[in-house]
């Protein structure tokens, strides 16, 4: 799915670093109020980098992630 996506230079910069290694593969962004999420593969390997605005907002993001899998799961 294409969508428009507004990038702080912040966040231009992050993503332009990893797009600029050759070796990173699978690039998906993730973006919300709290954070700015680049994951992708590089060598086999899941990796992930983040601009983070707010820790505490990044927290609760994640929680909330974890119990919708745990849920999945059980």
């Amino acid at each position: 799915m294409n969508q428009t996506l507004h990038l702080s230079a912040r966040e231009m910069a992050l993503l332009l670093s990893i797009l600029s290694d050759k070796s990173n593969t699978d690039v998906e962004i993730e973006k919300s109020n709290a954070e700015f999420r680049v994951h992708y593969k590089n060598s086999g390997s899941s990796c992930s980098r983040a601009a983070v605005y707010s820790l505490a907002g990044s927290m609760l993001e994640s929680a909330a992630k974890i119990r919708e899998l745990e849920k999945k799961l059980f």
